[in-house]
């Protein structure tokens, strides 16, 4: 996809979707007249992604086998 070619860390991602991504995750679940939003505590770099992910399927493997 060429929108994403030169994307390697999240410098290389405009602060406009950063900050659109963010308002989607908080809100999407809300119902019609709420008015609490979920919470993003911090935006992480690619690199700790990864750990979080790899940290997931370390836990699942665990409880769950492979």
């Amino acid at each position: 996809d060429p929108f994403w070619n030169h994307v390697e860390n999240l410098p290389d991602i405009p602060d406009t979707l950063i900050e659109r991504l963010s308002h989607y995750f908080r809100t999407y679940k809300m119902q019609p007249g709420d008015r609490t939003e979920a919470s993003i505590e911090s935006v992480y770099h690619r690199q700790h992604a990864w750990e979080v992910i790899r940290s997931s399927l370390e836990d699942y493997r665990e409880k769950w086998g492979e």
